[in-house]
């Protein structure tokens, strides 16, 4: 074997290792990326989950004072109000009644879709604003079939109606670690 030919393969060799490293390197990047990327969506779905608090929307929390000023909204957990009682009070003492509930409940129902959807997480807006949810849709339920009634829609307030079933049905709650996916 000549010097060129010892050369030429001694070259060859550590191309070839150069280019071998190269593509672990690679690979390991593209895993930690993905890891990160996977970390990232976690993180933002939790924290998308906690614009739905209602705690920062000033004007959601008048909107519930309001709501459980003249109707006792959280102090009637199991009853739900009748529609006749909803235009007595739209007519009289409280105008704007129906505007104070369909705020409310599109934004439920807004949170039910962003959960739905793997926008905000589940597990925190359930933690957060489970008993609302429930405690609204049982309130609200002959209101909501009213309006999907005269709107002809079934889809209408339907996340909702969903989460506020499924959570219901649950009494237990889940504990997990910060940590846990």
């Amino acid at each position: 074997m000549t010097d060129y030919e010892k050369y030429s393969l001694a070259i060859q060799m550590v191309s070839y290792l150069t280019l071998t490293i190269g593509l672990v390197v690679a690979v390991i990047q593209l895993w930690q990326l993905r890891k990160q990327r996977t970390s990232e969506h976690d993180w933002n779905r939790r924290s998308k989950a906690f614009e739905y608090s209602f705690s920062d929307d000033p004007e959601m929390l008048q909107v519930l004072t309001r709501l459980d000023m003249h109707m006792k909204v959280s102090s009637k957990k199991s009853s739900e109000i009748k529609l006749d009682e909803i235009e007595r009070l739209s007519k009289s003492e409280y105008p704007e009644i129906k505007n104070d509930i369909h705020f409310a409940l599109a934004r439920l129902e807004y949170m039910c879709t962003a959960m739905k959807h793997s926008v905000a997480d589940e597990k925190i807006c359930r933690d957060l604003l489970e008993n609302r949810a429930v405690a609204f849709f049982r309130f609200f339920h002959q209101y909501i079939d009213d309006i999907r009634d005269r709107r002809g829609s079934t889809k209408i307030f339907r996340n909702i109606e969903h989460y506020a079933i499924k959570w219901a049905s649950k009494n237990n709650f889940e504990e997990r670690r910060p940590t846990d996916k």
